[in-house]
């Protein structure tokens, strides 16, 4: 996997995933990787674990932060970006629910 299409990777993950949110302040997104860069074994402690980390600052509710640690960094970014969907969906109705949220009146 180059270097260019795991770039390319961070902006499409954080755009899918809010897209529908508004009041982002900041999107972290953090790729790593965790083990042996020797390991040529199929054994579970030669493996190279991916990680994904997302970190959304909003203006009023918060911090909301989803991480996700996959052997293949695709699979990676699929499951954050489905956690992190999730999680702003609740996190929206929260607010809905509280009156909280802008231009949407709440329950009545």
């Amino acid at each position: 996997m180059s270097s260019l299409s795991v770039r390319s990777l961070s902006p499409s993950l954080a755009v899918g995933a809010v897209k529908n949110f508004d009041g982002i302040k900041e999107v972290d997104v953090k790729l790593s990787v965790r083990g042996n860069p020797r390991g040529r074994g199929t054994e579970a402690h030669h493996q190279r674990e991916q990680i994904v980390e997302v970190t959304v600052f909003t203006l009023r509710h918060g911090v909301v932060r989803v991480e996700e640690h996959e052997d293949d960094l695709y699979a990676a970014v699929d499951l954050v970006s489905d956690k992190l969907k999730r999680k702003l969906v609740k996190v929206k109705e929260r607010a809905v629910q509280k009156a909280n949220w802008p231009g949407r009146g709440g329950p009545k």
